[in-house]
């Protein structure tokens, strides 16, 4: 039997820069808020580029879906419009991107989700995967806002964001379905063997079981019967004993040869 169960896991980003219009070759790589669209009254348009690490997931072919989660600190400015992300197409290096040399961008958008919390998330699920599987090369993702030609723009929290708000953070959920466990296997039920020809004979009874064990057995239920022990190999007697008031008859485990296969004979 093999059962599964759902997981996830987080991925922080690599890298991530903001390029802006206004400052078209400067490297903006440290800040701890990424201005993302037009800002108001200085005419200034930013994107923002952001990379995960995709090699360290292991999970590759249980994946079910894959977020992109960045968390907005402030709207004031963007009127709730939406906002897109692209894959982007080329690579680029966190040290030296500006507005003027940004990479190009797959034109397939995908509209994000205005989550509780300010967070904002992207299905980036079919983009992803081509990548784990080696078919695509990933160079990150674009996201900007998705008419840049209307005032206004959203902050966001970075990679640099201070580490006491590190759930701010931009990050990567990987949803997937756990590595399969097989269940506890059920031991097989033992066959009994009988005792050898040359095995001396057990006293004489009215009726009787044997069972047969080559080490580990502890306890026998039984009722109303006397029991012994013999070794299987010459059928000598290794124990006796009656059943308690309970009807319980117990064998120690050092009462029983490890290597040796012994029967029990229950007397009625």
């Amino acid at each position: 039997m093999i059962t599964s169960a759902n997981a996830s896991k987080t991925v922080s980003s690599l890298h991530d820069n903001q390029v802006s219009l206004l400052n078209a070759n400067n490297v903006l790589n440290s800040g701890v808020y990424a201005d993302i669209g037009r800002a108001q009254y200085y005419n200034d348009l930013n994107r923002y580029l952001i990379r995960f690490d995709l090699q360290g997931i292991s999970v590759k072919e249980n994946i079910t879906k894959v977020i992109l989660r960045i968390q907005r600190v402030s709207n004031t400015w963007d009127n709730n419009e939406p906002y897109v992300l692209n894959a982007v197409a080329q690579d680029w290096s966190t040290d030296s991107v500006t507005w003027n040399n940004q990479p190009l961008y797959d034109p397939v958008s995908i509209v994000g989700a205005s989550k509780a919390y300010g967070f904002y998330e992207f299905d980036v699920t079919d983009m992803v995967l081509p990548r784990l599987n080696g078919n695509v090369a990933d160079y990150g993702f674009l996201i900007k806002k998705q008419n840049e030609g209307s005032e206004g723009s959203g902050l966001f929290a970075t990679a640099d964001y201070p580490i006491a708000g590190v759930q701010k953070r931009p990050e990567l959920i990987i949803e997937y379905v756990a590595d399969s466990i097989p269940s506890t296997p059920v031991s097989p039920t033992p066959t009994p063997v009988p005792p050898p020809a040359n095995a001396a004979p057990p006293p004489e009874s009215s009726g009787g079981i044997v069972l047969v064990s080559s080490g580990g057995w502890s306890k026998e239920v039984v009722k109303d019967l006397k029991v012994k022990m013999y070794r299987a190999m010459d059928g000598q007697l290794l124990k006796s004993l009656y059943v308690d008031e309970n009807g319980f008859a117990s064998f120690k485990q050092e009462d029983i040869p490890v290597q040796e296969p012994v029967y029990f004979l229950l007397l009625v």
